[in-house]
């Protein structure tokens, strides 16, 4: 059993880990964004599907709080975001021809 002191301590470590998560999946955030904004060869309509395939190859959405973080910075709903990453999946996992 922890002593108080130990409790505090471990709860102070989830804080930090909770907000280091959360500054990790922002960082990836904003470089995918900034990244497919500058290329103008990516069509509008398909960016926030490119900063999500992005993301994904990253392995940001192993991290449990990713999804819904995405989802409302792109202003996505969760099922959106799910829905590219089902296509970045089959994308990466699509045989050569």
């Amino acid at each position: 059993l922890a002593m108080p002191d130990e409790r505090a301590e471990l709860h102070h470590e989830d804080e930090y880990l909770a907000d280091s998560v959360q500054n990790t999946i922002g960082r990836a955030l904003e470089a995918a964004c900034q990244k497919v904004n500058a290329d103008e060869s990516i069509p509008v309509s398909l960016k926030k599907k490119q900063i999500i395939f992005l993301l994904y190859t990253q392995g940001i959405f192993k991290f449990k709080e990713a999804v819904g973080t995405v989802a409302a910075a792109l202003n996505l709903s969760p099922n959106t975001v799910y829905l590219h990453i089902r296509s970045a999946k089959s994308q990466q996992t699509a045989p050569c021809d």
